[in-house]
């Protein structure tokens, strides 16, 4: 009996799990896609070219124009992960939770307290 009340507790803490990871993935890829667009419009616009490159970010002439795209999508890739992160930390009230704070019962229910809930 509590190991199927520990498997429901397991189930219930999971609903949801897919849709949240679609939608991260779907998110992983979009931004992937709009810095890979992104940075290769900056080159073909002439806003970056080799001269400013080379030149003014002091990278060496040895280091191919391949490699420099790859590192400006994946510098972008990085910035808007980070600002999601960062607006899901300020906009999610789980995450705002004050931790440590003294109650009678914990936020998530274990799965021995659900057996008690009704007696006290």
């Amino acid at each position: 009996m509590r190991i199927d009340m520990k498997r429901a507790a397991e189930v219930n803490q999971r609903k949801g799990l897919t849709s949240r990871t679609l939608a991260a993935t779907a998110w992983f890829v979009s931004c992937l896609i709009f810095a890979f667009f992104f940075v290769n419009w900056l080159f073909s616009s002439g806003t970056l070219n080799s001269a400013v490159v080379y030149g003014e970010f002091g990278i060496p002439d040895s280091v191919s124009m391949n490699v420099v795209r790859l590192a400006g999508v994946t510098l972008l890739f990085g910035v808007l992960q980070f600002t999601a992160i960062m607006f899901f930390a300020l906009t999610n009230p789980q995450a705002r939770v004050r931790s440590g704070r003294p109650t009678a019962r914990a936020q998530s229910l274990d799965y021995y307290e659900q057996q008690y809930q009704g007696r006290a």
